[in-house]
């Protein structure tokens, strides 16, 4: 639980799902962005964080040991 709670405060967590919603949101509005291209952009920065979030977790774990 103490986990969650520190993950819910890190802001690299909050700026990957911002860079996550920002291109969805771009093309509701403006239609500037095709949709695919706002999926696949989404999808990029999800990918992103969870490989970056796995080497960081990987790293402490090597530290701990």
């Amino acid at each position: 639980m103490e986990d969650i709670k520190t993950k819910l405060k890190s802001r690299k967590l909050w700026v990957a799902l911002a860079a996550a919603v920002l291109p969805l949101i771009a093309q509701y509005l403006g239609g500037e962005i095709a949709l695919l291209d706002a999926l696949q952009l989404s999808a990029g920065v999800a990918i992103s964080y969870i490989l970056g979030q796995g080497y960081v977790d990987a790293a402490a774990a090597r530290l701990k040991a």
